[in-house]
């Protein structure tokens, strides 16, 4: 054997030793290391960071977890804790081409967990994208607390998608010698928001406390790890993770999604570590756990690492663009539109809709999408057009703002992108009826008393002024309310007269189960209509295609006088504060 031939094996040898010795603590235990996500919410692509630069995006995310993988590859897991799906416009293309899952798999997660998003599109698009991956090797999806009865319609098909890929309760893995069950759950406000027939969810508690004892006695499971979609909160009632950790003391991780929380350390609840990082990717966390001698782990390193700029997986970044050609050929065509397309100016920022919630103050982005709400209806129904008196949206279903500079189409998208409509298409599609002035007061006197403990329950609105007292009691606290007539003027609302309104249909169903009595949507002569599909906007009259309230909204952008930067629309100066609609009394 040559010195050279030598001097390599040495080397080898010296670095299986320096892997093996990564693997284990100082005291000789093993180590586990977790790298973990969580409402990745389909932002495929890279975006804008606050403050300038871009990153996030699943191809940095990708290389970013393959460079943290190699310090220990045989003691690393790669977990997401849900809501991976809605948010952007690749939503369009979930049952073709599962674009979410198809990059997770390239990616080489170990175990994901369903989020409420996931199911928003309804179970035919679930259905549809479970089959649409393609990639592999996929990763084990785990979801303990599962009720599907098949008796709804779609819920059949739905079933069998779950139990064909197979969606199982736990998996079950090994690294570094160290048996490491995963398992899944719905929190309770998360399963709320699940409105896909047939589809509930058993209590959370107890499905953990089974699971975890399965995992322990059957399995003989060293470690126990929760995909939780139910968060945490500094109110210690909403904390839904801290109060499973305590109820549960059997888990040792709780990866913690669905609120959006970033804990910049674990989270001790007992011998349970909730960890959290954040939301779409913009960072990748990573946990360290050391086995302790008289059993259980500890917390050995924690990091919450930036996916700013930096290497992307190729791959994966081919796979995106691939996906954004099929999302214009399968989706945008249809409203004229490109996946970049620039759809308008603005010479101002907008104020985030998160930041006005548990407050009345006002909000211009709403004032602009309840407007092009009125606006792009007249538009669309042409010389068949009925006076809409007034536009209604909730602003928790406003999820983002408007950039500030060059709007582009998946900007718009991101403002309004929950849901499907009766097409089965990304989005929900506008709805116009009738509301009599007694129901609209309802709808304002929830506004006035529940605004500020539910960002649901807040109204944006255009055609509407209104005034409250914050001194009245709940629910009796609205004092005047006048809407707009065809001249621009305002007349008092009269409560036995019928008004033409617009909201989307997802925002009609939500009223409409949330009110008791009902708030029930109407046709032109006051008879409750059968089914809100009867209601569903067109973007031309006889027309296919469904108007989408994000394409309400870019249409209305695209509408504005051509005095931008290379003769793009701008945003009028109207909208850079916002109007005074609402009056809150002393």
């Amino acid at each position: 054997m040559s010195s050279f031939t030598r001097t390599l094996t040495r080397l080898a040898a010296a670095a299986v030793l320096l892997w093996q010795c990564a693997a284990l603590s100082a005291a000789g235990e093993p180590r586990v290391t977790i790298l973990f996500t969580h409402d990745l919410h389909a932002r495929l692509d890279s975006f804008a960071l606050p403050g300038g630069g871009e990153g996030g995006g699943f191809a940095r995310l990708a290389a970013l977890a393959a460079e943290e993988r190699k310090a220990d590859p045989g003691g690393t897991l790669l977990l997401d804790a849900g809501d991976f799906c809605s948010g952007t416009l690749f939503d369009a293309i979930l049952p073709d081409e599962a674009p979410e899952l198809n990059a997770m798999a390239r990616m080489g997660y170990d175990a994901v967990t369903f989020g409420n998003h996931d199911f928003e599109a309804g179970p035919a698009n679930v259905t549809a994208g479970l089959a649409a991956v393609r990639a592999g090797p996929r990763p084990e999806i785990v979801l303990s607390n599962t009720n599907l009865s098949e008796e709804k319609p779609g819920s059949a098909e739905l079933a069998r998608a779950l139990a064909a890929w197979p969606v199982k309760k736990y998996a079950v893995f090994s690294r570094n010698g160290l048996k490491i069950g995963v398992f899944g759950l719905m929190g309770r406000e998360a399963a709320f928001y699940v409105q896909t027939p047939g589809l509930s969810f058993t209590d959370r508690i107890a499905a953990a406390s089974e699971t975890v004892k399965a995992l322990r006695e059957k399995e003989g499971c060293d470690m126990v790890v929760a995909l939780s979609h139910s968060g945490t909160s500094s109110a210690p009632d909403r904390s839904e993770d801290s109060l499973l950790a305590a109820a549960v003391p059997g888990i040792d991780v709780i990866i913690s999604g669905h609120t959006h929380t970033l804990l910049k350390k674990p989270l001790a609840v007992g011998n349970t570590l909730i960890v959290s990082s954040g939301y779409w990717g913009r960072r990748l966390g990573r946990l360290t756990l050391e086995k302790k001698p008289g059993g259980g782990f500890r917390a050995a390193a924690y990091r919450l690492i930036e996916t700013g700029p930096g290497p992307e997986d190729k791959a994966l970044t081919g796979m995106v663009e691939g996906w954004k050609r099929r999302t214009e050929e399968l989706y945008l065509g249809k409203y004229g539109l490109k996946f970049d397309s620039v759809v308008a100016f603005s010479p101002f920022p907008f104020v985030p809709p998160t930041n006005v919630e548990n407050s009345t103050e006002p909000l211009a982005a709403g004032d602009l999408a309840a407007d092009a709400f009125r606006a792009e209806v007249k538009a669309a129904e042409g010389l068949d057009h009925k006076y809409i008196s007034a536009a209604f949206i909730p602003l928790g279903f406003l999820k983002s703002e408007l950039p500030e500079g060059i709007i582009r189409t998946p900007d718009v998208f991101r403002v309004l992108p929950i849901g499907a409509g009766p097409d089965g298409k990304a989005g929900y599609p506008l709805t116009a009826f009738y509301l009599t002035g007694a129901d609209i007061s309802r709808l304002l006197e929830a506004e006035a008393t529940l605004a500020r403990v539910n960002a649901d329950a807040r109204l944006e609105t255009s055609g509407v002024r209104f005034s409250w007292s914050l001194g009245a009691p709940p629910f009796a606290r609205i004092k005047d309310v006048s809407l707009e007539e065809p001249d621009g003027t305002y007349k008092p609302l009269a409560k036995e007269k019928l008004y033409r309104v617009v909201m989307s249909a997802h925002a009609a169903l939500y009223l409409s189960i949330s009110f008791k009595p009902a708030l029930i949507p109407l046709g032109p002569a006051g008879a409750p209509l059968n089914d809100i599909k009867e209601a569903v906007i067109y973007t031309s009259p006889g027309g296919k295609a469904e108007l989408k309230e994000w394409v309400a909204l870019a249409r209305y952008l695209a509408s504005f006088p051509r005095t931008g930067p290379g003769g793009l629309p701008q945003v009028p100066e109207r909208y850079r504060a916002p109007r005074n609609s609402e009056t809150v009394l002393p």
